[in-house]
């Protein structure tokens, strides 16, 4: 397993002979070329892109860059993270009540810049004007709010006309998304991942 990171020490498991590390910085001109030559033999692409609250937005432009990465080394599938609120999730957090309001009114406002950057890179994937190179299919995974506590398994999966809970633990977004190598059901659509997690956003 690789993980290309732009901050590897951030990462809680160290590099092993179960995990290898490389440094990527997606901004850097042949990026793709660099990422490309790294990921050869790759079955599935995993994007669990995000912008640092005062950073540039570099979830669009990370998208462009792991798209063409993935055609150059015959990547046939992957799937990146978005957010419950984006594109035609936005009535399925309102559904979820006065948290679900209140979080919508703070994505279309506050957070507009993020929405913005999400946007684009759903429609880079999976919308009218995509950007998806030919042999390349992708999911958007849409959790709801990301919390810090241990996963416990349990969670709901819902199109954008289902019901999802509104807070869920990142191990738990992970262990879904692993799903999503052998389910294929989601290919070129998006999907909501939520729980009923206690809403714990910074880390212990």
């Amino acid at each position: 397993m690789l993980a290309a990171c732009r901050e590897p020490t951030r990462l809680k498991e160290p590099p092993s002979d179960r995990l290898q590390v490389l440094k990527v910085d997606i901004a850097q001109e042949g990026a793709a070329d660099a990422l490309a030559k790294s990921l050869e033999g790759v079955d599935f692409l995993f994007s669990c892109l995000g912008t640092t609250r005062g950073e540039e937005a570099v979830v669009a432009k990370g998208t462009r860059v792991l798209l063409a990465a993935a055609q150059k080394a015959n990547i046939p599938r992957m799937a990146i993270i978005s957010s419950v609120g984006v594109g035609d999730s936005g009535p399925q957090l309102r559904r979820s009540g006065l948290y679900g309001w209140i979080a919508y009114a703070v994505l279309s406002t506050l957070l507009r810049k993020v929405k913005a950057d999400l946007t684009a890179a759903e429609e880079l994937v999976i919308g009218e004007e995509n950007k998806r190179p030919e042999g390349v299919s992708c999911v958007v995974v849409r959790p709801g709010g990301l919390s810090y506590v241990d996963g416990d398994g349990h969670y709901e999966v819902a199109r954008a006309d289902g019901t999802i809970g509104t807070s869920i633990a990142r191990e738990d977004v992970a262990r879904f998304m692993l799903t999503l190598a052998t389910d294929r059901q989601y290919d070129n659509s998006a999907v909501s991942v939520g729980a009923n997690a206690p809403r714990v956003y910074k880390k212990p």
